[in-house]
């Protein structure tokens, strides 16, 4: 089943939608005072008659784990703590709206993308991977920031050349001090530019809604991982979420899309000498234990960390095993200072006396070893 989504693309000036099913696109205006709610209502009442399984959301403010940093500096307030996915009740990846324009403008290599609009956006991409930038906050010269000097506020307050040259200078730097191979310059003011610098080219807003589709393939899965315990859908076998991706489905995908190897979890070990030259039982070892063990530099002296813990449930010396383990006897008197195998499985072989070491019996004090 191919997943529907919603491309949300959200600017300082306007509000953009579409679906993969239909090229028209649809807005309404934002502004200074939007607030999530407001949004919501916007889109839901202009998406009616589309259907859609997940929604991507290009917001302009910094994205970490699927959540805002902080408010958009363009917009109203109560981005950070709000929930889109209940709202919606949809799955719901949010990103940059920067990088999802340069996600649906990466054609390979390592890109940078400059989006010319109300402020600067700004995105690295490297094979596959969103490097994140915040190079509009950056500061520039005369105490502003690169935002001040290529931003809508700077086109409107100097003439279009003196813009024009902030920009090139803005171009340079980037270039020089990033090194990408290309860079895609977009937004709604990069078609004011007579030239376009080398190494540059020009990109296409409709790009922000190729990279929200493309934010739900295998190859760019990994950007955002969802979970939802909310969503109850009939067409998903776990009854949880509205389109069931499991991580590590994803993850296997993405890594075969990269070309990495996938990974392999390693065999469990399994000390049947040991057990047999301490006299454990293998069936109550194996059962009393679980398969991790905590480390603390053991392998050094010898004993690995289960058979540690053997040891300790056993009460036995990890240096008498480590000692057994390095003279490779197969006898448990060497491991256990002559206690015989039933002392030792029952653990009360540290009671009984001491045997020397150069005592010839290696026979147990019981007299049954």
């Amino acid at each position: 089943m191919d997943l529907k989504v919603l491309a949300i693309d959200i600017g300082g000036t306007n509000v953009k939608i579409r679906v993969a099913s239909d090229p028209q696109q649809r807005s309404f205006p934002s502004g200074p005072t939007l607030t999530p709610h407001q949004m919501v209502d916007g889109v839901l009442e202009l998406a009616q008659g589309w259907e859609f399984d997940a929604v991507s959301i290009g917001l302009p403010a910094p994205i970490v784990k699927n959540k805002p940093m902080h408010d958009p500096g363009n917009l109203g307030q109560g981005w950070v703590d709000f929930n889109y996915a209940a709202r919606f009740a949809k799955q719901v990846k949010l990103i940059n709206d920067a990088a999802m324009q340069a996600v649906g403008s990466y054609e390979g290599g390592r890109m940078l993308f400059l989006g010319f609009g109300t402020g600067l956006g700004s995105c690295l991409i490297a094979e596959h991977v969103i490097v994140p930038t915040e190079i509009a906050h950056m500061p520039y010269r005369e105490g502003g920031t690169f935002e001040d000097a290529v931003g809508i506020k700077a086109l409107e307050k100097h003439r279009k050349k003196h813009w024009t040259k902030d920009v090139y200078a803005v171009i340079e730097i980037l270039l020089a001090a990033l090194i990408p191979d290309y860079i895609v310059l977009g937004g709604g003011n990069a078609a004011k530019l007579q030239e376009i610098p080398p190494n540059c080219r020009l990109g296409d807003n409709a790009h922000a809604f190729t990279g929200g589709f493309r934010m739900w393939t295998p190859e760019w899965a990994h950007l955002v991982y969802v979970r939802s315990r909310t969503l109850p859908s009939p067409g998903c076998p776990h009854g949880r979420h509205a389109y069931c991706v499991s991580r590590a489905a994803v993850s296997a995908s993405a890594r075969r899309a990269r070309g990495v190897p996938p990974l392999r979890a390693s065999p469990p070990r399994e000390d049947a000498a040991l057990q047999d030259r301490v006299g454990v039982p293998r069936g109550l070892a194996r059962g009393s234990l679980g398969p991790r063990a905590p480390r603390r530099g053991l392998h050094r002296r010898g004993v690995s960390p289960v058979s540690h813990v053997r040891a300790a449930l056993l009460r036995i010396r990890p240096r008498a095993l480590a000692h057994g383990a390095r003279s490779g006897s197969s006898s448990p008197s060497r491991a256990s200072g002559g206690a015989c195998a039933r002392h030792v499985t029952l653990g009360t072989w540290h009671r009984l006396p001491r045997i020397s070491s150069t005592t010839s019996s290696r026979r147990c004090p019981c007299g049954s070893g």
